[in-house]
């Protein structure tokens, strides 16, 4: 695939990828209307409404079927009607639903290695799929543009938590100070605050940390690899000096 890269085994497999990459959704749901990318998606997705027209069992707060009367099935079910969240990061904060958003979370998060790096800035991820998703930015428009300042961002999120920098609106209140944030990765951090349990110690200065990732993320700066050809400033990983280069010094410079 020209766009992300990907290899598929065959001409039909690689068309059917390619088209994931648009907005062109050719099959529709004969019942409801929905639109796919793949005809197989559709199929899937209209046998659903079948499986679902014999389902004995159904939620009280929405018309949701249930296949058994399982109380493990409904009570997962229902959180996405009281907003529970009952798995939380011990790393981060961040909370979910289901035990295997978690699970994945944890896997992926907290490792504190960036093994996906962008070929055109050298900005580093910790997942595939989020990179990929950064790559196609750098063909995109920021279209959503901010009419207090020349900041312009791609999604129209991204603009409205911009937006709380002008306006000063803090929607995010620890439950333990009362203190208000403007994004919930400020609430996050802050809550971690109220913990004085810092048993992850680096063992070269002796400096502490509440959080592994932040102390593998410490361990790096007492290791500087990745030298700046141009200045000679150090850097801990590639992304990094990559980084530095094209902010700094230019596009040209960027080996």
């Amino acid at each position: 695939c020209e766009v992300c890269g990907k290899i598929c085994s065959n001409l039909h497999n690689l068309k059917q990828h390619v088209r994931s990459h648009s907005k062109v959704k050719p099959f529709g749901c004969k019942i409801c209307g929905t639109k796919f990318v793949q005809f197989g998606h559709m199929q899937r997705h209209e046998k659903q409404h079948e499986i679902e027209s014999t389902l004995p069992f159904e939620c009280s707060k929405c018309d949701t079927g249930f296949a058994l009367k399982s109380k493990k099935i409904l009570k997962c079910h229902l959180r996405l009607h009281t907003g529970e969240h009952p798995y939380t990061c011990g790393e981060c904060g961040a909370t979910f639903v289901h035990r295997n958003q978690y699970d994945m979370h944890m896997s992926k998060m907290h490792t504190g290695e960036f093994p996906h790096m962008c070929e055109i800035c050298g900005k580093q991820f910790r997942i595939r799929s989020i990179l990929l998703t950064h790559v196609k930015k750098h063909n995109m428009e920021r279209s959503y543009k901010c009419d207090q300042c020349p900041q312009a961002f791609f999604v129209r999120v991204e603009l409205e938590r911009h937006k709380r920098i002008h306006t000063g609106e803090k929607p995010y209140v620890c439950d333990l100070c009362g203190s208000r944030f403007s994004t919930t990765s400020g609430l996050y951090a802050h809550q971690r605050t109220h913990s004085a349990v810092r048993e992850h110690k680096c063992e070269v200065c002796g400096k502490t940390f509440s959080q592994l990732h932040t102390l593998k993320q410490h361990r790096s700066t007492h290791s500087l690899p990745y030298r700046c050809h141009v200045c000679g400033k150090g850097h801990a990983r590639l992304g990094k000096l990559r980084e530095h280069v094209l902010k700094s010094h230019g596009e040209n410079e960027v080996a």
